[in-house]
């Protein structure tokens, strides 16, 4: 309860010294200072902050339901009045997914099923969606995204096959927090190089 209390303070500090975004990582099993549930401490932010952009850095996307997830920023978003950046990546701890009865293999591609799923979801009236892991047939997301046509997303990731995911299906590369400057250069150049290649 003090650290949330304390968290609430400092958004509320952050947004009155102009800063543009507050990010949130997701982690499970104690993992040091991150949070197994950021979208239910961002709409905490929501209610103590105007104008501060709240955004996730990263949600592990495999672990969710895409349907689920995409109601639950949909959501964040009404209540910040279109403020979310819904970043989001793969993920790579075998515990976490151990954790959630997820396999680690195939999720690559469990992820850009999952995006696309999401992101019609965002946009559309009613979706229908062929999938052998997410059948969804006639379904209309309640509430809606302020945020038109949809919240962006933000990609995370720093390895070859990250960088090529983010340039393709994300609106930005999110790296991780505690990667190096030089590291951080090198990915750039990359992560650029495909968005060169894709035009």
């Amino acid at each position: 309860p003090r650290h949330y209390a304390q968290a609430l303070r400092q958004v509320e500090l952050a947004e009155g010294l102009g800063f543009d975004s507050v990010w949130l990582e997701e982690r499970h099993g104690g993992h040091g200072p991150y949070h197994p549930s950021p979208l239910i401490f961002l709409a905490g932010f929501a209610t103590r902050t105007q104008h501060l952009r709240l955004g996730t850095a990263i949600t592990i996307l495999p672990l969710y339901h895409p349907v689920r997830i995409a109601e639950d920023v949909a959501e964040l978003d009404v209540m910040s009045n279109g403020r979310v950046i819904f970043g989001a990546a793969i993920g790579y701890r075998p515990d976490e997914f151990a954790a959630f009865q997820r396999p680690l293999e195939g999720r690559g591609a469990q992820f850009e099923e999952m995006l696309s799923l999401i992101q019609r979801l965002w946009t559309e009236e009613n979706v229908t969606f062929e999938s052998e892991r997410y059948p969804v047939s006639g379904f209309r997301l309640a509430p809606r995204p302020v945020q038109q046509p949809r919240p962006p997303i933000w990609i995370g990731g720093l390895g070859a096959l990250a960088m090529r995911r983010a340039a393709r299906l994300g609106d930005a590369w999110l790296p991780g927090p505690t990667t190096d400057l030089a590291r951080l250069k090198a990915a750039r150049a990359h992560y650029h190089a495909h968005l060169a290649e894709l035009g």
